[in-house]
């Protein structure tokens, strides 16, 4: 049955509501259960049969998977007229009765029932809404026919959410349906709750907190993350783009601009923090809002007005005001204020002489105010922790898990004391002063506390040595004196390995760091690329998978594909825990299998094949820049040569394809038609660039230069058929640098009946001697000269026994001198006057 599928990008611009800034904006209500896809994958399903569905819905999902309608048709069993859906999974029909039947799939219930004024799929025999099958939209974007809640798209899925009542009470929702839709390497997962009982507020995965009012249950909440993104908090209003201070003798305020928001999660309430920057930009203010689940929201601001004026206040988020200002001197507001311009003013407070910010035990502190005695204050988001640093030396504070006593120095910014995790954070939130190590981001607290490291000798445990908060809510954990070179997996809250693998590097003297606030970043264990037949495969780190097939076993995997996605890759490990062992395999989906060592080798690739790390050569290592057998030119091949480990020249001869190959050791082979064996076999001296294949017929096979001049020229000792009208021999550079061949014979055939063809003997050397010769005797080396043509056109004959000057000198310029007798027969035509007149021989 021919289909054809549409990929397109929607775009949808949504128009923020009412409270959401536009900067902030992202979190919409959409009416009648309708799917906002902003900056999302819309699959767009056609049927050449029919272009809409005559009995069912639009489309349908089922057990995670989008069934697109194929086409209108008839059963051949039931013999009614069916709508037919389809997926990778199997095949669904929703016959003319409004029956729907699963022909191919892996379900339990195999039967519902569709109600077109729904649209709503019911199970059969039941008022009850089908648990498995529900409508969707044409273009996958939207379910059909549900109750109003909450929709997710997003880019992984989402099997529940996360929620706290009024009283604080933690309570969890599984979804109720849920499918995705793939485009390319691509897919985005919408998940639909409802039966939902508001108010609440709830988190989904990573997500930010969201609210969920009895208001907000009359039409479809959306979040949609298919951009990689979450859309903000909805908790919270929409935050000034400007805060102004002022000092007292300044004539105007300054304004500061919203620069960077971030969350600060906690356990009974969530909040959100706001830094303002000036034009240049200057740190200016702090503004955070706490939304208690159990009680009214509460602000407020820390600042630094005209860069050292310190301050810290109280925000009112409704009305929108600031108040209990530390400093009398500054005024702040989110209006621009005037000032008197007069000299007056009390001096700064000291500045903050402490770190931005500290962590301690795993909870972030931020930075409050400085007192006129040099005192650095420092507190939690939910006030429950609090630090002192007396004139930026002694430390002191207060936790549920009790006290502090540290020592801080100005000069390191760093903190000397009992506990390891009392630790000063830069402005970004990074540790300062920690020894060098492995630093692992996490997105939750448990997370990261131990590592299982193995290089298949050896198997470690190691503990964290530091942990901290960062002001962004994230959570880093640090490891140190860690072995090099191992490979190791990343224990979760409960113990579990279930990270993808990682192998360590040396951090004696400088930081390694995986950030995995957002999922696990690619693994320094994977290539970054695999050459398959000689072709770039990347690494589709976005496709990865971990898991856990058996107890103790711990596997991962991610895949490979050229860019024209015609070869793919999948790079698998498995860790034993029982032994520690690593093992690697590969796989190309076309039933081909193997191991790789996870270093470089890879073993079982079939015949024809290659799997590699390195990219082919571009030229050969030891063989000539080209060959020319018998006349074809063979020119490098570098997949071939990648595939049989030697220089390898490809060219086509009489129509086949023709290989010759020339491997490290000099051994030499040709091979016709296919590679699987070599027609011919010899040897190739780098020297000499000649070609030895003894007695075997091979016709001539030449070494070609860069320019694809011949070098040297090997032939068989077989018969030598040339069927060119020209043979070339030698080879030297003229005044121009270009090679030139030292000899030809060439053939000329007569150009009409009755005449002569020219065979001839010629050189492009203006000097030269043409030289006969033969042995001294049967299988000699040396030779004795017969006939020589010398530069002067002189023919110079010698005797057999290898004269040291020739006995007949004939030359065309002056005359013949012979060093033998001249015997005439009788009755021969030489005039005898003549001869008795001329000179006498050898004078």
């Amino acid at each position: 049955m021919n289909r054809r599928f549409f990929r397109s990008i929607v775009w949808l611009l949504v128009r923020p509501s009412h409270g959401i800034h536009p900067a902030f904006s992202g979190v919409v209500r959409l009416k009648n259960c309708s799917l906002a896809l902003a900056l999302g994958l819309v699959l767009t399903l056609s049927s050449q049969a029919q272009s809409s569905p005559a009995y069912g819905p639009p489309a349908i999902a089922a057990a995670g998977l989008l069934y697109a309608y194929s086409s209108t048709g008839t059963d051949p069993n039931s013999n009614l007229a069916c709508d037919f859906y389809v997926a990778a999974a199997g095949k669904i029909e929703v016959d003319q009765h409004n029956n729907l039947t699963v022909l191919a799939g892996p379900y339990l219930l195999q039967t519902a029932t569709y109600n077109p004024a729904g649209p709503a799929f019911y199970s059969t025999n039941s008022n009850q809404l089908s648990a498995q099958f529900v409508p969707v939209s044409a273009d996958g974007s939207s379910f059909l026919g549900l109750p109003v809640g909450i929709t997710v798209i997003a880019n992984s899925p989402v099997g529940s959410m996360s929620m706290y009542d009024s009283s604080g009470t933690l309570s969890w929702k599984t979804s109720d349906y849920y499918y995705g839709v793939t485009s390319g390497a691509i897919t985005i997962y919408y998940t639909k709750f409802m039966n939902l009982s508001p108010p609440f507020v709830f988190q989904v995965g990573s997500s930010p907190m969201y609210s969920y009012s009895a208001s907000a249950a009359t039409a479809e909440l959306v979040l949609n993350q298919s951009s990689g993104t979450w859309p903000p908090s909805n908790l919270f209003p929409t935050p000034s783009p400007t805060i102004y201070a002022i000092v007292s003798g300044d004539t105007s305020s300054t304004a500061y601009s919203l620069t960077r928001a971030n969350y600060i999660p906690g356990s009974t309430s969530y909040g959100q923090q706001f830094t303002y920057c000036d034009v240049n930009g200057n740190y200016g203010a702090t503004l955070q809002l706490i939304y208690n689940f159990t009680g009214p929201m509460t602000g407020s601001v820390t600042g630094q007005a005209d860069g050292s004026v310190q301050y810290t206040g109280t925000f009112d988020p409704s009305s929108q005001t600031f108040s209990n200002i530390s400093d009398p001197t500054v005024q702040v507001s989110l209006s621009p204020i005037s000032g008197n311009g007069g000299p007056g003013g009390n001096p700064p407070p000291p500045q903050r002489l402490g770190p931005p910010y500290i962590s301690w035990d795993g909870t972030v502190l931020y930075y409050q105010t400085t007192d006129n005695s040099g005192n650095d204050y420092y507190s939690g988001a939910s006030n429950t922790i609090t630090v002192t640093i007396s004139n930026g030396s002694t430390v002191s504070g207060q936790s549920p898990s009790g006290a502090i006593a540290e020592t801080y120095s100005t000069t390191t910014s760093t903190f000397t004391g009992p506990d390891n995790n009392f630790i000063a954070l830069d402005p970004s939130g990074n540790p300062i002063g920690l020894p060098t190590g492995l630093t692992l981001l996490l997105p939750s607290a448990g997370i990261g506390q131990s590592l299982s490291l193995s290089n298949n000798q050896n198997t470690v445990q190691a503990s964290v040595n530091y942990v901290y908060q960062r002001p962004d809510g994230s959570f880093g954990v640090k490891y140190v004196s860690l072995p090099a070179n191992y490979w190791f997996l990343i224990a979760d809250a409960t113990g579990n390995l279930n990270s993808q693998i990682y192998v360590t590097l040396d951090t004696s003297t400088q930081d390694a760091i995986i950030n995995a606030v957002s999922g696990w970043p690619p693994s320094n264990a994977f290539p970054s690329q695999i050459y398959v037949d000689g072709t770039a495969c990347p690494l589709n780190w976005g496709s990865n998978t971990i898991g856990s097939p058996g107890t103790g076993i711990y596997q991962g995997a991610a895949p490979y594909t050229s860019a024209d996605n015609s070869l793919s890759l999948t790079l698998t490990w498995t860790w034993n825990n029982t032994n520690g062992q690593v093992t690697w395999a590969w796989s190309d989906g076309n039933g081909d299998s193997g191991s790789w060592d996870g270093v470089s080798t890879f073993s079982g690739v079939p015949p024809g094949m290659t799997i590699t790390l390195d990219p082919p050569s571009s030229a050969p290592q030891q063989g000539p820049p080209a060959l020319a057998w018998n006349g074809t030119t063979l020119n490098f091949d570098p997949a071939s040569s990648q595939l049989l480990n030697a220089d390898v020249y490809l060219g086509t001869y009489n129509g086949s394809s023709v290989w010759v190959s020339i491997d490290s050791a000099g051994n030499a082979r040709i091979y016709l038609g296919s590679l699987a064996s070599p027609a011919y076999t010899g040897t190739y001296n780098f020297s000499s660039q000649l070609f030895d294949f003894g007695t075997q017929n091979i016709g001539t096979l030449s070494a070609l230069d860069g320019s694809n001049n011949p070098v040297a020229t090997s032939s068989g000792n077989g018969n030598l058929d040339i069927p060119g009208n020209t043979l070339s021999l030698g080879s030297w550079l003229n005044s121009a640098g270009e090679s030139v061949n030292g000899v030809a014979i060439a053939f000329r055939p007569a150009p009409s009946a009755g005449q002569a063809a020219t065979l001839q003997f010629a050189s492009p050397l203006a000097l030269g001697d043409w030289v006969w010769s033969r042995s001294t005797s049967d299988g000699s080396t040396d030779q004795g000269t017969a006939m020589e043509l010398d530069p002067a056109h002189r023919l110079l004959i010698y005797t057999l026994g290898g004269d040291s000057a020739a006995k007949i000198v004939l030359d065309p310029a002056t005359a013949a001198k012979f060093q033998v007798p001249i015997r005439v027969l009788a009755a021969g035509d030489l005039d005898m006057q003549d001869f008795t007149h001329g000179p006498v021989p050898g004078q």
